[in-house]
């Protein structure tokens, strides 16, 4: 948990560090992305890999604290919060929310997102 604190502030600029940074943006320009498309490829993906963590440390800190109330998605159950005419599509998702996210895997969503970063080759901007 407290490495994502460090990485927020962007403390993490050891010269050791930096080939991960190197591998991503040549893997992205050995793919066909331009240099421009590669640098912001590596920053999509590492805004990703770091919300992914800070979201990991925040569940970790609730499940510390097991009174404390779950405010999403469980208060789309509560009709003071949560009004089916302003909300339909999450009021209507809330009973099966941790179905529909219990196999939620970051490999499968990061390679949509390289998926996703590489269709993008031939748009040059």
């Amino acid at each position: 948990p407290w490495v994502v604190e460090i990485l927020g502030l962007g403390d993490v600029t050891d010269r050791h560090a930096l080939w991960m940074v190197e591998e991503i943006i040549d893997s992205a320009m050995r793919c066909g992305l331009s240099e421009h498309q590669a640098v912001r490829a590596y920053r999509t993906l590492w805004h990703y890999v770091y919300g992914e963590l800070v979201f990991q440390a925040a569940m970790a800190r609730r499940a510390e604290q097991p009174g404390r109330r779950r405010y999403f998605p469980e208060m789309l159950a509560v009709p003071a919060e949560a009004d089916p005419a302003e909300l339909p599509r999450l009021t209507s998702l809330a009973d099966r929310w941790l179905e529909l996210t219990a196999d939620y895997d970051v490999a499968e969503e990061i390679t949509a997102i390289i998926d996703g970063l590489l269709a993008r080759r031939n748009d040059e901007r």
